[in-house]
């Protein structure tokens, strides 16, 4: 299973050693994310530094340690399917497009996130019923 995370779920994981974090390290699942997003998280830097309390060092050990669990997908990938997610997100979402247009790339692929159309998605709580890696 490809499982596309958004920024949120990144966001959390980053700010706290939670169950976000957790299931990111320990989920049985390919998890994917857009290489689009990454700017997101830039741009919320502070913000989750002082969110956190964590030092900048710290911050860029746990993200690597998170994207050694998370492959990123590159802006080429998802280009053909960018039109297909706008036309699903833009009465919901825009902001989301790229998440949907990187589902979209893989067949039977979900997002963990809110609630979305025409691809499935996922809640933190549903992901603890998913087996573990170990």
């Amino acid at each position: 299973m490809k499982l596309v995370l958004d920024t949120n779920i990144i966001i959390s994981a980053l700010i706290k050693d939670s169950l976000t974090r957790k299931i990111i390290l320990e989920i049985n699942a390919d998890l994917v994310y857009p290489d689009l997003g990454m700017a997101e998280i830039v741009k919320h830097k502070d913000l989750i530094l002082n969110k956190s309390g964590l030092s900048e060092e710290r911050f860029n050990s746990i993200l690597d340690i998170l994207f050694s669990y998370i492959e990123l997908i590159p802006q080429d990938v998802i280009r053909g399917k960018l039109e297909e997610a706008n036309e699903i997100m833009q009465k919901i979402d825009e902001t989301d497009i790229v998440f949907i247009a990187t589902a979209l790339m893989f067949d039977g692929s979900s997002v963990w996130t809110g609630p979305m159309t025409r691809v499935s998605n996922y809640k933190t709580e549903s992901l603890l019923k998913q087996p573990r890696k170990y």
